[in-house]
């Protein structure tokens, strides 16, 4: 990715000077101390070519400087993987393990013609998928970071994108003709004045998409110790894995697309929409989710078994899958947070994503290590998460309401309500309340943003200091409604306090020995802040969450 710096600010100058002298300051550090292992990254690296085009290349005048922030990425990954194991998942099987399961690693935007074969969809046989490097996947998905799997030479196989953030400019036309640009989330190379310092990010990013690769068990054995199909103590039938008998790709020399608009068009039924849409040959308005992409599906020789992690997926009784949510997103992160903390524990961690998730984690983290030793369940997640999910599957948990469930669905539950805004901080937090707040005391963007940046609606407890200084934030230097904002902070205070007795119980729930609290912050008022704003057109259409 090439990144002109004279036409950055001079802060995001000076800090780009700042990221070269560190990067190839760790980078000698490494090739000196640990030569054996630096080269076994390199050589594997090499091994993938240009699939593996993730350096940043600084361009000042008629001068450029490469920067190996791959060489440096999978390096660490592989050493930190080892660390906070402590040695039970080594260096070697993570370094075995990454390169295995990622076949491209991509920085900045994906390349047309290049990864039109790596598909965002329902299912390896969704023939309704896009390709990553359409416009089209820009419309229907927004991650800042993914990794995706998709079939290549009979095997299963993954593809890792830290994408930029930044503006697609003239990307379509409103239904009036007036151009449209289109924001894209990521990274943002462009202004490091502000923010997480852009090493923390990579390795964060990096490392939590590397970890959805590590988690996954890509072939088990139909007769191996992990049954298809179960029935839970809930009654309900889940599954442990899915096995893969067909894929589709991309089949046309030329990846070509329609010119979208946005705007009101009548759907199939004869309804008015407003969003996205094309015309087709005959000058009708169509969905863009009617348009096809022409894939083309292909019968595997060999049916590829692959596991689901940590992910929850009930089978109906009409036979489809019911997706819950994915707890194991709270495993990945927390795994990549203590990760950078071991290459680095002075690094400015992004605490503002997965926080429920990330809790969960944390106190199953504790206090099945407490039991197992140090660095146990970190391993037994990265190398062979199947095995920690059939353990919490075989713990049965005494719900509140009388009934009982396994140790997996009693934490997935909880995380189905993270997910549908329904606990009652999400729902506090939720545009209809927190936005109330807001707009009754009259805040305008900075006061809010302000609010934001302050964190104080990212802590599990507020003590009588934070509750004073969130009073001074929410009254923005005015004596009036004080009164109305002491109840709502101490109302917000009750709740976080109460939330936290849920995570506390954890270890006992499971059967492991308490710990202390741990620490947790929350994303969701940072979703507010862009519903009180201007929204972004677009920001539609699902999709599994990136970092």
């Amino acid at each position: 990715m090439d990144i002109n710096v004279d036409k950055l600010n001079e802060i995001t100058q000076k800090k780009y000077k700042e990221l070269e002298i560190t990067v190839k300051s760790l980078l000698k550090q490494y090739e000196e101390n640990d030569k054996e292992r630096f080269d076994l990254i390199k050589n594997k690296i090499a091994e993938k070519g240009e699939d593996w085009d993730a350096n940043l290349t600084l361009i000042s005048g008629d001068s450029s400087t490469e920067l190996n922030i791959q060489q440096l990425l999978a390096y660490e990954y592989c050493l930190a993987t080892e660390k906070i194991t402590n040695g039970k998942f080594a260096f070697g099987q993570a370094a075995d393990k990454l390169f295995d399961g990622i076949q491209v690693m991509n920085i900045g935007n994906p390349v047309k013609g290049r990864h039109d074969n790596i598909l965002y969809g329902k299912g390896y046989d969704d023939e309704s998928a896009v390709p990553i490097s359409s416009k089209m996947y820009r419309i229907v998905m927004h991650a800042g970071a993914q990794k995706i799997e998709y079939i290549k030479d009979e095997k299963l196989t993954g593809g890792l994108f830290l994408f930029e953030k930044g503006v697609i400019e003239n990307f379509a036309n409103r239904d009036n003709g007036e151009s449209l640009d289109i924001k894209t989330d990521g990274i943002n190379f462009s202004d490091l004045s502000s923010g997480q310092s852009l090493l923390s990010n990579l390795r964060q990013t990096f490392f939590h998409e590397s970890n959805h690769n590590a988690e996954k068990d890509y072939v088990i054995g139909e007769n191996g110790d992990i049954p298809k199909e179960y029935v839970g103590l809930d009654g309900k039938k889940y599954m442990n894995y899915q096995t893969i008998t067909d894929y589709c790709e991309f089949s046309n020399d030329e990846l070509i697309e329609p010119e979208y608009f946005f705007g009101e068009y009548v759907d199939t039924k004869g309804e008015k929409r407003n969003g996205w849409f094309y015309m087709d040959e005959n000058g009708e308005k169509k969905s863009i989710y009617d348009y096809s992409f022409k894939l083309e599906k292909h019968l595997l020789d060999n049916p590829i078994n692959v596991s689901y992690g940590l992910e929850t997926r009930e089978k109906a009784e009409d036979g489809t899958e019911i997706m819950h949510n994915i707890i194991t997103e709270g495993f990945v992160e927390k795994a990549a947070r203590a990760m950078v903390l071991s290459i680095d524990p002075n690094a400015d961690l992004d605490i503002a994503k997965y926080q429920e998730y990330v809790a969960i984690a944390e106190k199953v983290t504790e206090g099945r290590d407490e039991m197992l030793g140090e660095g146990q369940t970190y391993a037994d997640f990265l190398s062979n998460s199947s095995k920690l999910k059939k353990e919490l599957e075989e713990i049965e948990v005494d719900c509140d309401n009388g009934t009982k469930t396994d140790g997996l669905h009693y934490l997935s539950d909880y995380a189905d309500k993270v997910q549908r805004r329904e606990t009652e901080k999400r729902l506090f937090l939720k545009e209809n309340n927190m936005r109330s707040i807001c707009d009754h005391l009259q805040l305008n963007e900075k006061q809010i943003q302000d609010l934001i940046d302050s964190n104080m609606l990212f802590l599990n407890h507020l003590s009588d200091d934070d509750k004073n200084r969130l009073v001074q934030l929410l009254s923005a230097g005015k004596v009036k409604d004080l009164k109305y904002i002491g109840n709502r902070v101490n109302e917000f205070s009750d709740i976080l306090d109460k939330e936290q007795e849920f995570f506390d119980l954890i270890p006992r729930k499971l059967g492991y020995k308490q710990k202390d609290k741990c620490s947790f912050s929350i994303d969701e008022f940072a979703e507010l802040s862009s519903n009180i704003k201007n929204p972004d057109i677009s920001d539609s259409g699902d999709g599994p969450e990136g970092r």
